[in-house]
């Protein structure tokens, strides 16, 4: 099980990332956390206590199943089923006869 949470709770971890971004930082381990501390109090002293949510959306229901037909009253679904159609014939284009050209 990995993730943020995991590393979160590890003391040892916390430890050593602090120490780093304080170093990164060049300031002291106490200062950082102090500004943070700033920060998280700043942020929740904006943030209205009471959030609004949203509902979660509940799936459609499933629609109903059919009753199954017998023999030759069985039709196919009809978004599956295809309609026959006519291949179009593509008019020939007229053939002007040597005949009639003089060349």
């Amino acid at each position: 099980m990995g993730g943020l949470g995991s590393m979160a709770r590890d003391e040892a971890f916390v430890s050593a990332t602090k120490q780093e971004m304080a170093e990164a930082m060049r300031i002291p381990v106490n200062e950082m956390e102090g500004l943070a501390r700033g920060i998280l109090k700043e942020r929740s002293d904006s943030i209205p206590s009471v959030k609004k949510r949203r509902p979660i959306p509940a799936p459609p229901p499933d629609p109903p199943v059919p009753a199954q037909e017998t023999g030759s009253q069985m039709q196919p679904d009809p978004a599956v089923r295809r309609k026959r159609r006519p291949i179009p014939m593509v008019p020939a284009a007229h053939k002007v006869e040597d005949t009639d050209s003089k060349v």
